[in-house]
Order: C-alpha cells, then structure tokens, then sequence
C-alpha cells in the first residue's frame, strides 16, 4: 500500500456519530492536528493492518511457520 499519493486529493462525505465524531476530535487535538488529518491516518493505518492480515493468511497456506518476536529482533539487528 502507498503511503501518500501524487493524484489530486478525492473528497469523500462520511457520516460519523456524535460520540465518535467527539473522540475524533480529542484525539487530533491532543495530536495537534487536524480531524480531518486524524481520519486519514486512521484510514491507512486500518489498511496497512488489513494487509499485513492477508499476508500472514498468505504465509500459512504457504505452511509458513511463525517466528518468535525475539528472532525476529534478532534478525533486524534491534535485539541491542
């Protein structure tokens, strides 16, 4: 998925409830940005997720195994 885009920005209305609406907008506050802003980013980040789960279900038709988190530190070298 890409993370940013060089087309022109779509508008797109969507309607949220009162309660989520208001927590939208604490969160962007305390993040200083805006709503908007924090919809998107929420947005991509909900897809990165949904990715990541197709690539896993990938791996395990695949008989990929899983590896252990500290292995995977390991690997990258982040395990200092």
């Amino acid at each position: 998925m890409s993370t940013g885009s060089k087309a022109a920005a779509k508008s797109e209305a969507v309607t949220l409830d009162p309660e989520l609406l208001q927590s939208v907008k604490a969160e962007a506050r305390r993040a200083r940005i805006r709503p908007e802003t924090f919809i998107v980013r929420a947005i991509r980040s909900q897809l990165e997720h949904a990715e990541d789960v197709r690539a896993v279900e990938r791996s395990r038709k695949r008989g990929g195994k899983p590896v252990p988190w500290a292995l995977v530190k390991k690997n990258l070298g982040l395990d200092r």
